[in-house]
């Protein structure tokens, strides 16, 4: 019986490391990304360069969150990159992704404007006709 619990303990384990290790983030279109994750419910832009340049100033993670109708974008780190200033509190849970999928997303998009989004459950990023989601949180899933 010890056994199983160690294994079992072990499988959470790696199970863990591998949600906060991997990519972060999935690109779908507009529509299929309405479908499975429901009506934007609040929406901010950002000029694509200015998402660019906070990429540019983390390592391989991003988060964001959208609090008194403004983004706050964090680095790996959660420190705070956007807006200069803001103060956040360790327990704020903040949707994490790769910097390598949102460099995807702003390769394969156009225009000159990204979307933070806000949907019942989720918090996605649109580009052009695509949208990234899947997203972790952290809390509880922060990689340092």
């Amino acid at each position: 019986m010890v056994r199983y619990i160690k294994i079992f303990l072990l499988l959470i384990f790696v199970l863990i490391w591998y949600s906060s290790a991997s990519a972060q983030g999935m690109l779908f279109t507009r529509e299929v990304a309405n479908q499975k994750f429901g009506p934007v419910l609040k929406s901010i832009d950002l000029p694509v360069n200015t998402l660019l340049s906070f990429t540019n100033q983390t390592g391989n993670q991003i988060m964001f969150r959208i609090q008194d109708n403004q983004v706050v974008i964090l680095d790996e780190r959660r420190n705070v990159l956007y807006p200069a200033g803001m103060q956040v509190n360790s327990q704020d849970v903040f949707t994490v992704f790769s910097v390598s999928i949102i460099n995807e997303l702003l390769s394969n998009g156009s225009g000159v404007l990204v979307s933070i989004e806000q949907r019942e459950d989720v918090l996605s990023i649109s580009y052009g006709q695509l949208t990234m989601e899947d997203g972790a949180l952290c809390p509880p899933f922060c990689s340092n």
